[in-house]
């Protein structure tokens, strides 16, 4: 187990004997100009956004990184954007993860995307880092170069891994990452394909996305999945006692209003959305 991962575990232990996991509720992606009016003041500027949309809610996953190594001076705007407490995730560049995972190169990306993520890890506002497989990604073709890429990543942020092929759902997996202290994304994706609730780290990175073929636009509620948010709010307070944190992002596609599934979300566990500073917990015996 990293270092820290090791440290993240022992303040998990305090946090479980105090009856607690702390909840945090977001959505994937924030440039959503149709938010005007709601989320976004009507009159706000595309600039503007994710400092209002940082007001609502404490934690957004930035998955536009998945198509290319963002910015420093990009990455710092984000920082100075958002108030303290606020998190942001990113997933790792496809790139990246399209090589040959035991290849020299990746380890060096992978220092190369730190670097550029420094403005968000000085003033700590760096969530999880995500690598998301594509679902032809399989236990029995790829087993290896999931284990090559565990041995790359650096120290210091929190790494999770999306796993999209059933392939995956053994011990061996669950071992392999809990070893590298690294955590199995939880996802629900089209066909309602769901990743068993098996928790590999002190902290769950949960992805409610959903089916792509909901299309825009992206401003009212057009698909009622009261259902699936009901049935993850069941997993989420039946997992509390075991982790630390809890980190959920909310697709539109899983409803087409990402805002309205969130907050949905965030009544049925008890949780106040008003912010970082709100700090919400999910009780154990809720």
């Amino acid at each position: 187990m990293r270092t820290d991962e090791a440290a993240r575990a022992a303040k998990g232990e305090a946090a479980r004997a105090g009856g607690m996991a702390r909840v945090r509720i977001g959505i994937v992606g924030w440039n959503y100009p149709e938010w005007r009016g709601g989320v976004y003041a009507e009159k706000a500027k595309p600039a503007d956004f994710l400092a209002q949309y940082a007001r609502a809610f404490p934690l957004v996953e930035a998955a536009s990184a998945a198509y290319g190594m963002p910015k420093r001076e990009v990455v710092a705007r984000w920082a100075e954007a958002t108030p303290a407490e606020f998190e942001m995730s990113l997933k790792i560049p496809g790139w990246i993860l399209q090589k040959r995972l035991d290849d020299p190169d990746v380890p060096r990306a992978l220092r190369l995307l730190l670097d550029r993520l420094e403005p968000l890890r000085e003033r700590g506002k760096l969530g999880a880092l995500v690598a998301q497989f594509h679902p032809s990604f399989r236990f029995d073709k790829k087993a290896d170069q999931l284990a090559a890429l565990l041995r790359a990543l650096p120290e210091g942020p929190r790494w999770a891994v999306e796993l999209r092929h059933e392939s995956w759902w053994r011990e061996e997996t669950y071992e392999t990452l809990r070893s590298a202290g690294v955590t199995l994304v939880w996802s629900e994706l089209a066909d309602g394909f769901r990743t068993p609730p098996v928790a590999t780290t002190g902290s769950l990175y949960v992805r409610l996305f959903g089916d792509r073929a909901l299309e825009p636009p992206y401003d009212r509620k057009r698909r009622d999945a009261t259902a699936t948010l009901a049935h993850w709010a069941e997993r989420l307070r039946t997992a509390a006692p075991a982790v630390e944190r809890i980190d959920v992002l909310v697709s539109k596609y899983l409803e087409g209003y990402a805002p309205e599934s969130a907050r949905t979300l965030a009544q049925m566990l008890g949780v106040d959305l008003r912010g970082p500073a709100a700090a919400p917990e999910l009780a154990r015996d809720a």
